[in-house]
């Protein structure tokens, strides 16, 4: 069997709106100041998330990105995707 090779996409988001994942395991890493709400699930300063895919496996999701924001705080969710090249 062929060895899989995968790349790691990282694309940073300071806005609402919705995330296309087209990949095989994404990360969704609060890297602001507000809480950031991936499909309703709060992530506070520095807390992360990960949806897993097992070898192989691919997903096409949207995933609805809000922000829960009180006067000067940072909007910055840190994205990170693994998306294979060679399946």
């Amino acid at each position: 069997m062929a060895q899989l090779e995968y790349d790691v996409i990282f694309i940073s988001y300071s806005q609402a709106g919705y995330i296309n994942s087209d990949c095989n395991e994404i990360t969704f890493l609060n890297l602001g100041t507000a809480t950031a709400n991936v499909e309703s699930v709060p992530l506070m300063i520095n807390q992360s998330m990960t949806v897993n895919g097992n070898s192989c496996e691919h997903t096409s999701k949207q995933f609805q990105l809000t922000f829960t924001n009180s006067g000067s705080q940072t909007q910055n969710l840190v994205v990170i995707r693994k998306v294979y090249t060679n399946a």
